[in-house]
């Protein structure tokens, strides 16, 4: 039986980000864990109008004035859907939004290391209530994770930028009933979505992603 890779919440909370390997059969059996684990599968719509804004998130990140202004501009006037495709072993995040499609796929407890961005690296795993997936980026730190609360999907992202006070973002998904938009995929391979590499990977920024 294999072991999963979860995530200690209370370190990330303390702005420490560690990580243990648990081993089920310890404690339970994986079919009781698979019952557990939230599944994020299907079609989800940001829903605006409940979902904190990413301004601060930006900020943080080096972007300037007015990409942020730019996105938020943007944001506000098309409509973003995320597909979730989730396994007991991988995670498949599908975007859409203003700037176009974006596909990521993540193995739970693999690092993935973004092509052409040297020192950045993604990590999803699981945790008894929620999917999360840490990036490292040049001495900054993203943790994004994503429960199921009341039959929406709560996204809670926490910034940890050194010696700085972390930044706590939460936005809301809510099941999509006409389905996605339809645009041709972008090859560019980009994170998931709360990085919002896809407004740097434009060209819109040189924020130090």
């Amino acid at each position: 039986r294999p072991p999963y890779v979860v995530l200690n919440k209370q370190d990330a909370c303390d702005g420490k980000v560690n990580w243990f390997v648990f081993d089920l059969g310890s404690s339970m059996t994986k079919r009781q864990h698979d019952a557990d684990v939230p599944n994020l599968g299907g079609t989800w719509r940001l829903e605006k109008e409940t979902s904190e804004s990413l301004s601060p998130y930006l900020e943080a990140m080096g972007l300037c004035q007015i990409a942020i202004d730019g996105h938020q501009q943007k944001e506000s006037t098309t409509e973003t859907y995320y597909t979730f495709e989730q396994t007991s072993t991988s995670l498949t995040i599908i975007k859409e939004s203003w700037s176009g499609v974006h596909k990521r796929e993540l193995v739970f407890g693999k690092a993935y290391h973004e092509p052409g961005q040297i020192g950045k690296k993604v990590t999803a795993f699981l945790t008894s209530d929620a999917v999360v997936v840490s990036t490292e980026m040049k001495g900054k730190t993203l943790v994004d994770s994503k429960s199921i609360e009341d039959g929406k999907v709560r996204i809670h992202l926490k910034v940890m930028v050194p010696d700085q006070t972390s930044i706590d973002i939460v936005r809301w998904l809510v099941p999509s009933l006409g389905g996605a938009i339809t645009r041709e995929e972008d090859s560019r391979e980009v994170c998931d979505d709360s990085l919002v590499d896809d407004i740097v990977a434009r060209g819109e920024s040189d924020a130090p992603l």
